[in-house]
């Protein structure tokens, strides 16, 4: 059985999720630094950017 791009990219995204929050900085943009919500992470755990990052790309 083999993965789907999407669900390789998914796994990828999760274990960054957990080395952030191993490295105490879950929770921050990784672009500004800035907080990136309790609604945003408790909708896309995994999410590396703010909303405002997002929204201007990478």
């Amino acid at each position: 059985m083999s993965l789907s791009d999407a669900e390789r990219q998914e796994l990828l995204d999760i274990d960054a999720a957990l080395q952030r929050i191993a490295g105490g900085y879950f929770g921050r943009c990784e672009r500004c630094g800035g907080a990136m919500g309790r609604h945003r992470l408790r909708a896309i755990p995994e999410a590396r950017y703010c909303m405002t990052c997002a929204t201007l790309g990478r």
